[in-house]
């Protein structure tokens, strides 16, 4: 990942920190909301530069 794609992601979270009008960790606000949008788009890519499969990444679960 080049310098200028770590700016660009903590730039999308930076953004998204201070904006208290919403609930970020929501399930819908993780699927839906333009922030996690952004950065999932922005991690496809990267992912697809560097060549790595994305059935190569690990399994996330989600803990309540």
């Amino acid at each position: 990942m080049t310098e200028r794609h770590r700016r660009t992601i903590g730039s999308i979270f930076e953004q998204m920190t201070p904006d208290k009008s919403s609930n970020r960790w929501a399930i819908v606000a993780l699927a839906a909301d333009a922030g996690w949008i952004r950065a999932r788009e922005l991690a496809q890519r990267v992912l697809a530069q560097e060549a790595v499969e994305v059935s190569a990444l690990p399994d996330i679960c989600l803990v309540r």
